[in-house]
């Protein structure tokens, strides 16, 4: 199949590598170019420009006709990481428009066999060190890379499954609905006038949930159809179908095309213009519980270390944590419009690992020695309090008294001990600090990290659903460990020059105003398939949207269900009464003579109206121009 995007990809692998050989940066040269760390150090790896000790290994063993799996147990690590280090297919990057390389100059040309000999004589090293057989050598320029490893010229390289890469890679089914990696019509978009180009465009689906109830420890985010995150009761599902605008699903919703590249911030803002709110209350992302107690292995001291690499410091100054909310005056909209407006650049400095790991040093002087309390509940052991040691405690067990069995707030003590703080329960952060939030995802962080994404044809094979960074060991790799080791070397702790991670989730939560109690789940995937068979959406006007996406580079909504909400409403409960209350004849016909449900304080549909429209609620939605 012919790569129609062909002019795009050459511009984005001269970008990378000519950003890498100005900076000597694999993270800046993404920036520059706009692409993800992980396409431009394949880009780079395909050239034989840069190299880590993991990368040659894998390169090693591919070379010999390993499988993605066979050199995952070779060299205890995930598939999806051997993935990252695979190179990429020649027709991928370079299409078949050679003018742009045709005008390379010489000064790039002699920077490029420089690194290259740099990355051969790491490579003959470690070839020595490992006992293998000599490494052929590298061509000038290494355009013609792949071929060495298929001197019959057939461009045969598959993957575990016996599929062809570049089949895989660029000559995909383009099936209906499908948006990451969509091959655009010829002469839809001219790419270089696009804002965002060299991004992979993804569909997020926003949908509010119910935080009436107590998140369990085990909520994974996927519950069925009788999870209570859904349970919202007849009364309110009718209200929400008949005055709400909620037609096709269980909730209110939204779908969004976005760039892969936007951080969480920048998402933060598109989610108020999208739901209707005015950002005038406190938000956070997180992981839902299984996900955060999977990473962390459940202990404090790992989560310590992923505080500045996946978690927020508690310990943030308040200018760092709101430093992107600088309205004044003006039109609001345009104002958020731009917070979502990519190229996104965090200048949250208090989001850095070096502060991050000076906050935590402050917080284990804190506390030391804690005193943990565990109870039983129908055969497990939980922890049920927690509180820090009496001066001259040593770690070790304490015995259970007869005044800690009469408490009756929880179920009857059966354990106690004192243990150092990094050895504790995860559980013990929250008892400990109930103002913490320790849970918190730092915001600098992309959607592309952060989430793993669903779909029928995941991006080159990096988004295996079953390689999530799940927990400690796999998401703390080798390679994640070095990068954090070179910024504590270096000191070089600015917002762009932290590590890249690997998708921990595939299940966000998004939550809004602690009173309201608004929680929204979110989640990735690289089409809109159910969305076309629903028929709420074509792929001609998908590939509309994804055009505006490129131009823009800003998220554009594609699909909307449910009226917008409204700041300091009530939460759920509020805004159903505000609706039953702006239909008053209605309400009057469904209930008859039966009384109807106090909509207190909401005593008027005039009143009601006015207080909502002063904070920008409309009566309807209109999708096109939501974003």
């Amino acid at each position: 199949m012919k790569n129609t995007n062909s002019s795009k990809d050459s511009l984005i692998f001269r970008a990378v590598i000519q950003g890498y050989l100005d900076t000597g940066s694999v993270k800046r040269a993404a920036d520059l170019a706009g692409v993800s760390e992980v396409k431009a150090r394949r880009i780079l790896l395909t050239e034989g420009l840069w190299f880590s000790d993991n990368s040659i290994r894998v390169g090693h063993y591919f070379e010999q006709g390993f499988s993605s799996k066979e050199i995952a147990e070779k060299l205890h690590i995930t598939v999806k990481a051997v993935q990252q280090y695979l190179p990429y297919s020649r027709g991928i990057y370079m299409g078949e428009d050679r003018s742009l390389d045709a005008v390379w100059s010489a000064e790039y040309r002699e920077r490029i066999k420089t690194a290259q000999e740099k990355v051969l004589r790491r490579r003959e090293d470690l070839a020595i060190y490992e006992g293998w057989e000599a490494v052929p050598e590298m061509r000038e320029q290494n355009w013609d890379f792949l071929e060495e490893l298929d001197p019959a010229g057939t461009d045969a390289f598959f993957d575990e499954d016996g599929r062809d890469i570049e089949d895989t890679l660029s000559g995909f089914e383009q099936y209906p609905g499908i948006v990451c990696l969509r091959e655009l019509p010829e002469g839809k978009i001219d790419w270089r006038k696009a804002k965002a180009r060299g991004e992979d465009i993804i569909r997020l689906h926003l949908e509010l949930i119910n935080e009436n109830y107590s998140t369990h420890f085990e909520d994974d985010g996927h519950g069925g159809d009788e999870d209570p995150a859904y349970d919202f009761s007849d009364e309110e599902k009718r209200v929400l179908r008949d005055y709400g605008g909620m037609k096709y699903g269980k909730t209110i919703s939204r779908d969004l095309l976005v760039p892969e590249s936007i951080c969480l911030y920048a998402l933060h803002y598109a989610i108020q213009a999208c739901f209707g709110w005015e950002n005038s209350h406190l938000h956070r992302f997180e992981l839902p519980p299984r996900q955060y107690e999977s990473v962390t292995d459940g202990k404090v001291g790992n989560w310590s270390q992923l505080v500045g690499v996946l978690f927020r410091s508690p310990y943030m100054e308040e200018h760092e944590e709101f430093w992107a909310d600088d309205y004044e005056t003006g039109s609001f909209k345009n104002w958020l419009r731009k917070k979502y407006t990519g190229p996104y650049v965090s200048l949250c400095h208090g989001e850095g690992i070096i502060q991050c790991t000076d906050d935590m040093k402050k917080y284990y002087r804190k506390n030391q020695l804690i005193e943990v309390v565990y109870s039983q509940d129908e055969g497990k052991l939980y922890v049920s309090d927690a509180r820090p040691a009496d001066k001259g405690a040593k770690v070790g067990p304490l015995p259970v008294t007869e005044e800690d069995e009469k408490l009756w707030w929880r179920c009857p003590v059966v354990k106690k001990e004192v243990i150092r703080l990094e050895d504790c329960p995860l559980r013990v952060i929250d008892l400990l600090y109930a103002d913490m939030f320790a849970h918190h995802l730092l915001e600098r962080l992309s959607i592309g990290e952060v989430l793993a994404l669903h779909g029928r044809s995941p991006e080159d094979d990096l988004s295996e659903l079953d390689e999530l960074m799940d927990t400690f060991d796999l998401f703390m790799d080798e390679d994640l460990k070095e990068d954090i080791a070179e910024i504590r070397r270096s000191r070089m702790d600015a917002p762009f020059e932290q590590p890249m991670i690997g998708a921990p989730t595939d299940v966000l939560y998004y939550y809004y105003d602690f009173g309201d109690n608004w929680k929204i789940r979110i989640t990735g995937s690289m089409d809109a398939c159910d969305l076309v068979e629903q028929g709420r959406i074509t792929q001609e006007e998908i590939d509309e949207a994804i055009v505006k996406v490129y131009e823009t580079y800003r998220p554009v909504c594609i699909a909307a269900d449910g009226l917008s909400l409204v700041d300091d409403v009530g939460g759920i409960d509020g805004f159903i009464s505000f609706l039953r209350s702006i239909h008053p004849t209605e309400e009057k016909a469904h209930w008859g003579k039966e009384d109807r449900p106090d909509n207190s304080p909401y005593e008027s549909k005039q009143s009601s109206l006015v207080w909502a429209k002063s904070l920008g609620w409309k009566e309807t939605v209109n999708v096109k121009r939501m974003l």
